[in-house]
Order: structure tokens, then C-alpha cells, then sequence
């Protein structure tokens, strides 16, 4: 009996033992799992914050484009790595009109990914014809050599080639009729588009002022000649005359206010948006693509090149140029709140 009832408190100490194992096995395993989860949550939360602080520093801060990349934001005793990923680098990745930014966190050795596109907003304004006059009571003087084109045209020279290989608009639309607008002389001065002249009275001067408004707020401090490149667009504000000569490669939004006149003289291209309340006096190798816009009492001139400028003929061209408009709100667009819109975000 005793040797029996040993026996059985033996087997039930090994089988209480072993029960205990497996609940300490369990446990353990339960404990890992909540340890794993945590961290694939830590994870998760602290790559959703990265991405969240990445998405508001792209829309709010103007500078996002000089900042070195990428960006560091401390979340506890580790870094989120946050890029901004644009079609120049990632071309088979982020779409033409659209950043990525993407953000990285490790937790435990366990790498993940959130990643969120955003859709360039419009900043550029629907373009009624090559060159625009929105007001009334301006003038154009058209001379020499000069042609305005409304068919849409590469900085190359050459027709679009797309789905706006087809797009043509009126080489010159105004508030104001044909003979009250301009003034030509020269039978090489020509303007060409779908039609050639278009009078539209229902042209907005005030739309081309509040559109210089929004501009202004976003302006680049003016140095004597700079009016920004291609790859580097600037918005520039004239308050003063002033004279500018041979620069091929000058690119942005340009605005000359009301009193003041700009002389592009030489060899000159820029590429992008043109908006005047003065006078612009062209004379000389200049070629403008993109489109320019006009206001009430403004004047454009374009005529032989001057005395001193023997050496240049009068060549002026100006082109609408869907592609030049589209680099400049590619690369200005983030200046401005309203330029951004979340399209999808996605964790893995």
C-alpha cells in the first residue's frame, strides 16, 4: 500500500512537472508573441509617424527640395529614414505629376516600409493662346522678324509629341479686337495658331492680377539678372527697370508690375510663364516658351535689335509650350499649400 500510494505521488509530481512545463512553454510563447507584436506595432506606428511628418514638411516647408535627404526624425532612441522620390530618378516608379515619399523604421531587426504619393497641384492657370491680353487698352507693337506661335512646341523648336502633339491655340487671343491691339509693321512679323487672332471679351484682367498676388507671396529676392534656369525655376518680381542680355537658359515665372520695363536684349531664351502690367521690349535673339499673359494698359514691343546690338537680328519667337509649363509647376508647385494631394499610401 505504501509502496502503491508512492509510486502514484511520484507519477503525480512528473505529470504536475510537466504540466508546468507546458504552461511555462506557453506562456513563453505567448509572451514572444506579444513581444513580436508590440514590435511589429511599434514599427508600424513609428513608420506611420515618419511618413506623416514627411507629407507635412513636403506641403509646408518651401525648402523641402534643398534639404539633404533623407530626413532623419528621432522616435525614441532610433531614426525614420523619410525620402522624397521624384520621376527624374524613380521614372518607372512615381508618375510625371507625382512625388513618393517614403518612409523606413527597424524595430527589433524587422525593417518596415509606408510609402504615400502625392499629386502635383495646378499652380499654372488654363492658357488661352500663346500670348494673352486679358485687359483692355494694351498695346502690341509687332516688328521685324518677329512670330508667335500657338502651336504647342518643345524648348527643342520641335511639335509636342503626345497626347498634346495635337493641341494648337490662337497665336495671339485679347479683350481687345485685332486693330486695337496691334500695331505692326515688317511683313516677316507673323502669329500663328487655331485661329491666328482670337477677340475674346470675356477675358479676366482681374484673374491675371490675383494670379500675380499668389506669385508674389512665393517670390524669389531678385539678383541683377537672375531670372532662375530650368532645372532651377525662380519666381521674379521686377519693381525697376531693368535690362537683361544673353542668358539661354533662364526659366520660371516672371512678373514686370505695373511702371516697369524689362528690355530682353541678345541671345536670350526663357522657358516658362510670362505675366506683364508694364512693358516688355524685346529686341534681338529671343525665344520665350511657355506662355505669356497680359493685363489691362500693359504693352509689348518687339522690334529690330538697336544699334548696338548690330551684331544680333531680330528673331524674336515666342511659343506656347505645354512642356515648359509643366516643368515649371513641377518644380514650383510645392511653394504653395494648396499644391499637394494625397492619392494612396501603403505599408508593407
Amino acid at each position: 500500500m505504501g509502496r502503491s500510494l508512492l509510486i502514484m505521488c511520484m507519477g503525480a509530481i512528473v505529470i504536475f512537472g510537466m504540466v508546468q512545463q507546458a504552461v511555462q512553454k506557453r506562456q513563453l510563447t505567448f509572451t514572444e508573441s506579444n513581444v513580436e507584436t508590440f514590435n511589429v506595432s511599434h514599427a508600424r506606428n513609428a513608420t506611420s509617424s515618419g511618413l506623416e511628418m514627411g507629407i507635412n514638411r513636403v506641403l509646408h516647408d518651401n525648402n523641402w527640395d534643398d534639404i539633404e535627404r533623407p530626413w532623419l526624425f528621432p522616435i525614441d532612441d532610433m531614426n525614420v529614414r523619410v525620402f522624397v522620390d521624384r520621376n527624374d530618378d524613380f521614372p518607372d516608379e512615381v508618375p510625371p505629376t507625382y512625388l513618393r515619399v517614403r518612409s523606413e523604421y527597424e524595430a527589433a531587426n524587422r525593417p518596415l516600409q509606408a510609402f504615400a504619393f502625392l499629386k502635383r497641384g495646378e499652380i499654372t492657370p488654363p492658357v488661352e493662346g500663346a500670348v494673352g491680353f486679358y485687359g483692355e487698352g494694351s498695346r502690341l507693337n509687332l516688328s521685324g522678324n518677329a512670330k508667335i506661335y500657338g502651336h504647342d512646341t518643345t524648348p527643342s523648336g520641335d511639335p509636342v509629341v503626345g497626347d498634346a502633339s495635337d493641341t494648337v491655340l490662337p497665336g495671339i487671343v485679347s479683350v481687345d479686337t485685332e486693330d486695337e491691339l496691334i500695331d505692326q509693321s515688317g511683313t516677316a512679323a507673323t502669329y500663328e495658331g487655331d485661329p491666328n487672332f482670337l477677340h475674346n471679351e470675356e477675358l479676366d484682367g482681374q484673374e491675371i492680377h490675383d494670379l500675380m498676388e499668389m506669385y508674389k507671396s512665393e517670390r524669389d529676392p531678385y539678383v541683377e539678372g537672375n531670372l532662375g534656369t530650368v532645372d532651377n525655376p525662380r519666381i521674379t518680381v521686377l519693381e525697376e527697370n531693368q535690362k537683361i542680355r544673353d542668358n539661354t537658359n533662364a526659366g520660371g515665372i516672371l512678373i514686370i508690375t505695373e511702371g516697369t520695363t524689362l528690355e530682353l536684349r541678345g541671345d536670350f531664351m526663357f522657358e516658362g510663364l510670362v505675366l506683364v502690367e508694364g512693358t516688355l521690349d524685346i529686341r534681338g535673339n529671343v525665344h520665350i516658351f511657355g506662355a505669356m499673359m497680359f493685363t489691362d494698359n500693359s504693352l509689348l514691343e518687339i522690334d529690330d535689335p538697336e544699334d548696338d546690338d548690330a551684331t544680333f537680328t531680330g528673331n524674336t519667337s515666342i511659343y506656347y509650350s505645354s512642356k515648359a509649363l509643366m516643368n515649371v509647376n513641377d518644380k514650383l508647385s510645392w511653394r504653395f499649400e494648396q499644391a499637394g494631394t494625397m492619392v494612396d499610401r501603403i505599408f508593407y
